[in-house]
């Protein structure tokens, strides 16, 4: 059953006149014809939806986000980046979850001139993380780490350019299983002063499994393009090549959705465009059911409304639509954005989208006093952004939707499929340094186990006199400290506000925390059309 945000009375109305239109048409028509579109409003969460588990993982001051994360059986393995002070440079930290959301290891490298962590993948017992890299008077590079299952780095690559500055956007397994293929944006400049111009082309690396070049190829499309996603896909006759999507820029400045097939060898087999609204660009695909491929991204309508989310599923063998949806926030107050996506053995379809608030967003590490925050607005959760998952029949059928938010607000940056059938999403959330003290004299169980799932809640323990009074110790500490930082807030220097210290926090000081949850498998689902 779909949640109350998710659909609008308007939708209501529209569903029985449906209904009326279809009673005379056969059983079958009704459950296995696809409407060719459908456009769906989504709603705010209220509340959220349950987690197996979640971690929000921090200390002090800290800044961490978390980009990437892998199955390990049942536990989970994030990568992302840290920072110990504002404006400091980020170093690559690993932290290992077990099963249940407590950490089991954790493992820093400092790499020189990282700049942006893109994704991780398995590598035999170890892991490869692909990264943006930018050493001081360099332009920007790959680079490629390769870590053993202790995390340590055993080896890394640097694939450089002398004319473009090259960024990763995605790394998948060859094809063939044995090297990597990565889409790459090839950035340049043209002009000079107020003529200066930025320039994107898109690029398609093939690696080794060591990561060697081994050849890439261009693909030139409109003013601008970028590749924004990579699959795997099957051809008819058992031949395997790729989807690659992304848009290309015409000569007018509007962004137009590009979807490519390619031979294993990155040679073209076919290239469609698919323009809709002011704005539109397919960031993700995946294979679905021989010869079909699902397509996900992101439009800005020719209406008022805000940007939305837009799936399609596409006939492989020439790129003709098939059927599209197109997913919108109904109140207007947030942008959504496609941010995951895959599809479960018995065809039901998983979308993650970003709802990124339009009212109250929190773009920044650290936040004045002054500046308002979604929970002193009263209207929670419309100024927060959050993360909205949709769960869809084979034809594009919404069955169940999801929302997950923690703190002030968080972003998700990958959605995969865990070991169980559970989403796992890894990214961050906004949190205040002052909440994290309070959790050290008070803790509160967020997401209580479900008895519906086997779980049994234990009892409370009673403490004893001795920790009452330490925690009612350190409780009195941490206030007077925080009232002694208020009073002297005017004269700390700069330099040891970025530093990690208790004592300076403050009422509104916001940090990001790596966040990493497990949310709940969809319900068992028998297609009844599929024989």
């Amino acid at each position: 059953m779909l949640n109350n945000f998710f659909i609008s009375n308007s939708f209501y109305a529209l569903l029985f006149v449906s209904i009326a239109i279809v009673i005379p048409q056969t059983s079958k028509a009704q459950q296995c014809e696809a409407h060719y579109e459908m456009v769906t409003k989504l709603y705010h969460p209220d509340p959220g939806s349950y987690t197996v588990w979640d971690s929000a993982y921090g200390k002090d001051q800290r800044d961490e986000a978390f980009v990437s994360v892998v199955n390990l059986e049942k536990d989970v393995l994030a990568v992302g980046e840290m920072r110990s002070a504002v404006g400091g440079a980020p170093s690559l930290m690993f932290v290992h979850f077990d099963h249940r959301g407590r950490k089991i290891r954790e493992k820093h490298h400092k790499i020189s001139g990282l700049r942006g962590i893109v994704k991780m993948l398995r590598h035999g017992d170890g892991y490869l993380v692909m990264a943006n890299r930018r050493k001081s008077q360099a332009r920007t590079s790959l680079w490629l780490g390769f870590f053993d299952k202790n995390l340590a780095l055993v080896s890394q690559k640097t694939i450089e350019d002398k004319s473009f500055d090259l960024l990763a956007t995605d790394i998948i397994v060859s094809a063939n299983g044995q090297g990597w293929v990565v889409s790459v944006t090839a950035e340049s400049t043209m002009g000079e002063g107020k003529n200066k111009t930025l320039r994107k082309k898109a690029f398609v690396y093939l690696l080794d499994k060591n990561g060697n070049d081994q050849f890439s190829r261009g693909y030139i499309m409109g003013k601008d393009s970028e590749i924004l996603g990579l699959t795997v896909s099957k051809f008819d006759g058992g031949g395997i090549g790729y989807i690659a999507t992304g848009y290309f820029e015409n000569n007018i400045g509007k962004q137009i959705a590009w979807v490519l097939r390619l031979h294993a060898d990155l040679s073209l087999v076919w290239q469609r465009e698919y323009g809709r609204g002011l704005s539109a660009k397919i960031k993700m695909s995946a294979g679905y059911r021989d010869r079909y491929v699902l397509v996900f991204g992101d439009v800005l309508p020719a209406d008022s409304n805000p940007w939305g989310g837009w799936l399609m599923l596409l006939d492989g063998d020439n790129g003709q639509t098939m059927w599209q949806r197109y997913y919108h926030g109904g109140t207007g107050h947030h942008d959504y954005s496609a941010q995951g996506m895959y599809v479960s053995k018995g065809g039901l379809i998983t979308l993650m989208m970003m709802a990124r608030s339009k009212v109250s967003v929190i773009d920044m590490v650290y936040m004045d006093d002054k500046e308002s925050l979604p929970f002193d607005d009263k209207i929670i959760p419309e100024n927060m952004d959050y993360a909205h998952l949709l769960t869809l029949s084979p034809r594009g059928v919404t069955l169940s939707g999801d929302s997950y938010y923690y703190g002030r607000g968080v972003s998700i940056s990958q959605m995969i499929e865990g070991h169980n059938g559970g989403r796992v999403m890894a990214g961050y959330a906004h949190v205040r340094v002052k909440d994290k003290v309070e959790e050290i004299v008070k803790v509160v169980d967020v997401n209580p186990p479900l008895k519906e799932k086997g779980y049994i809640n234990l009892p409370d323990v009673d403490l004893s006199e001795k920790t009452k009074e330490g925690l009612a110790m350190l409780k009195n500490k941490l206030n007077e400290q925080e009232a002694h930082s208020a009073d002297n807030s005017g004269h700390h220097e700069v330099e040891k506000q970025k530093e990690s210290a208790m004592h300076e926090i403050g009422h509104n000081v916001v940090t990001r925390d790596g966040w990493v949850l497990i949310g709940d498998m969809p319900d068992t689902y028998t297609d009844p059309c599929r024989r």
